[in-house]
């Protein structure tokens, strides 16, 4: 979670232009209503949030097209909506209730301390999971920077947590640990950490996954992983296959909240001088197994303008989808 305690953290947001993501959505103050129809949307996104990786919602910025941040806007009137007013909503609206939920209060005007923002940090929910938003009886779930409702086996899968592990990946630029980096040389070698975790109260013993790089793409070190073949095949694409088994013993299990990562060497791959200066994407993804969870994902590795950037993570429903949106800006182009 973002520490977000002061004026000057949310200033700080705007100036970097941090985007909306999975798991941080911006909010103009004036959302907050006492319609049914504003009480509706603000437990959605709650519940949201808590059925997937947790995360902030923050009241009082408002935002531009591709949810960057646009600016600090005239606040909300904490007389009218109180933490209180939005925990009381929050609570009877929700089933089963949210644990964990915190409003932290930031005052935008010393002149008028009623004028305020609100950052509502919401963790992942994991004993009582999945949330349903009681107003309009349905399940919702975070997909990139919006809440969507979940389909019948999305709350399935959500139900097994703190019953099996639940295991996730997050892969990140080494040089950094951004999900962003330049890139001005045909030949640079970019190492790629993946950290993986488990989600989940039940530790993992034992735990498979496998990373995926479309073959385009030039594997120069595979780090502790093996390299499988033949090729998956994600229509259109073929991927490369990078594997790597944890047994306890002799490894330690993964329990929730560890973050594993390998290397160094970590994995290294490096670009085809045939698309350096050209905008494109090539298709990444993992999967990750163990008993009782699987999960396959997939993401889009995109290059233009001189920068390399990993987008958010969707599912194997989603990838033929997904993946020619992420095309899109490349053909435009």
């Amino acid at each position: 979670m973002l520490l977000l305690k002061t004026r000057a953290d949310l200033e700080r947001l705007v100036e970097e232009g941090l985007q909306e993501s999975l798991t941080l959505e911006y909010k103009a103050s004036s959302a907050l209503q006492k319609t049914s129809e504003a009480r509706a949307e603000l437990v959605k996104d709650v519940t949201a949030f808590a059925n997937s990786a947790g995360g902030q919602i923050i009241y009082g910025i408002s935002e531009r097209k591709g949810g960057i941040p646009q600016g600090i806007d005239a606040g909300v009137d904490a007389k009218t909506f109180s933490p209180e007013w939005l925990g009381q909503v929050i609570e009877t609206n929700s089933a089963p209730r949210i644990q964990g939920l915190q409003i932290e209060t930031i005052v935008l005007s010393q002149g008028n301390p009623t004028l305020v923002a609100y950052v509502l940090s919401i963790p992942a929910a994991v004993t009582f999971a999945p949330h349903q938003n009681s107003i309009d009886m349905k399940y919702y779930r975070r997909f990139e920077s919006r809440s969507v409702p979940m389909h019948d086996y999305e709350i399935r899968d959500v139900l097994r947590r703190g019953k099996s592990p639940e295991l996730s990946v997050n892969f990140l630029f080494a040089d950094g640990g951004g999900k962003t980096k330049d890139h001005r040389h045909a030949d640079e070698v970019i190492e790629i950490e993946a950290a993986m975790q488990n989600l989940s109260p039940e530790p993992a013993l034992y735990s498979l996954f496998e990373f995926y790089f479309q073959s385009e793409l030039i594997i120069v070190e595979t780090g502790a992983f093996r390299k499988i073949d033949p090729n998956l095949i994600l229509e259109p694409f073929a991927l490369h296959r990078l594997q790597k088994s944890f047994i306890t013993p002799p490894d330690f299990p993964m329990l929730k909240g560890s973050s594993v990562t390998v290397g160094p060497p970590r994995i290294a791959i490096r670009i085809p001088r045939d698309y350096f200066g050209k905008p494109h994407y090539f298709a990444i993804g993992y999967s990750a197994s163990t008993v009782g969870f699987s999960q396959v994902k997939y993401a889009g590795l995109l290059m233009n303008e001189g920068a390399l950037t990993i987008s958010d993570f969707f599912t194997v429903d989603e990838a033929a989808r997904k993946l020619a949106e992420l095309k899109a800006p490349a053909v435009a182009s």
